[in-house]
């Protein structure tokens, strides 16, 4: 199984734009841009079966973004799984319950690189590092569990913004 992170793009403060909880924190115009150019630039790489987001506003804008831009079938899910300060323990669980080859979780930090680094290294640190908008691939050969998935690549705005599309 390949597994993508994809951290949301950048929002607006709280108390910006009639956002009065994180929760409500919407994306920018900015954030909207940097996220629609890396999965443009990643569309050959980057094909999961399925994108589960966060319900938080800003990672669901970012999960549409994706499920645009990559040309999906299934809607975008929701996941409350994927909300900030969730125990990567319990997303490895559920991870460990799906049948699709590839798929996407949208998400916030630390939770997502915390996960990403579970998955890699079976570490609780937040060892990879994901900008905003960043993504990298997991892959699993088998067995879905701790320390048991490669990193196979790891990319940032900045980085896929000075190259070739892939």
């Amino acid at each position: 199984m390949k597994i993508y992170l994809l951290r949301h793009g950048s929002a607006v403060d709280i108390g910006e734009r009639g956002a009065g909880t994180d929760e409500e924190r919407m994306l920018t115009k900015e954030g909207r841009e940097s996220t629609a150019m890396v999965l443009r630039r990643l569309r050959k790489v980057c094909k999961p079966q399925q994108i589960w987001t966060s319900p938080l506003v800003r990672a669901r804008e970012t999960a549409e973004i994706a499920h645009e831009i990559l040309r999906l079938q299934p809607q975008v899910a929701m996941l409350d799984h994927l909300r900030p300060g969730t125990d990567p323990s319990i997303v490895l669980r559920w991870l460990k319950t799906r049948a699709e080859d590839s798929l996407m979780l949208v998400g916030h930090l630390p939770d997502l690189a915390i996960l990403g680094t579970t998955l890699v290294a079976q570490s609780r640190m937040e060892g990879i590092v994901l900008k905003k908008a960043g993504v990298c691939c997991i892959e699993f050969e088998g067995v879905i569990g701790e320390g048991l998935g490669q990193l196979v690549w790891l990319v940032s705005p900045s980085l896929l913004s000075r190259t070739e599309s892939y």
